[in-house]
């Protein structure tokens, strides 16, 4: 959970079972009409994602709409699932949007549609305007689907705050 006053962001930190700090799970911005995140996106995936950290995750059960053919997801998709995910681990360090630099995936089994996925992704390395993540899609029987590294850099020219 966290407070908002002016730019400071006041973090209520909760301990976990063996006393641990266990920061909460928040939930990130959605753009509008975003093809991944957004809401009014009626053709768009509409997924919700939350950080905590130097991670994020969503849940995702992709549609027949999705596929390229018989219940498997277009590799297009997938790939966009991941990048935007990858994106977003930026957002509780720099508090702003991003555009890629640079995507590698490595597509590992068939993402079938009205299956449950889960997708997570880690912020790996962040420098004053640059950073880099890693991400997984990963099926019910707990095995990676598709995993993709990424490189994004912060946009300093738009606020977050005029477009959600």
């Amino acid at each position: 959970m966290a407070f908002v006053l002016g730019y400071l962001y006041i973090f209520i930190i909760m301990k976990n079972e063996n006393g641990e700090n266990n920061p909460q799970w928040e939930k990130i911005p959605r753009y509008k009409s975003c093809f991944v995140c957004g809401p009014d996106n009626d053709y768009g995936l509409q997924l919700a994602f939350e950080a905590r950290g130097n991670e994020v995750r969503t849940k995702w059960v992709p549609k027949e709409i999705h596929c390229g053919y018989v219940r498997t997801v277009h590799g297009g998709i997938i790939a966009a699932v991941l990048d935007e995910i990858m994106g977003w681990t930026g957002w509780l360090r720099y508090r702003k949007y991003y555009f890629t630099a640079e995507v590698t995936i490595r597509y590992k089994k068939p993402i079938i549609s009205n299956e449950k996925y889960e997708v997570v992704a880690k912020l790996t390395n962040a420098a004053r305007k640059l950073y880099t993540a890693e991400a997984s899609i990963i099926d019910d029987a707990g095995e990676v689907a598709a995993k993709a590294t990424g490189k994004y850099i912060v946009r300093e020219d738009i606020e977050p705050s005029d477009y959600y």
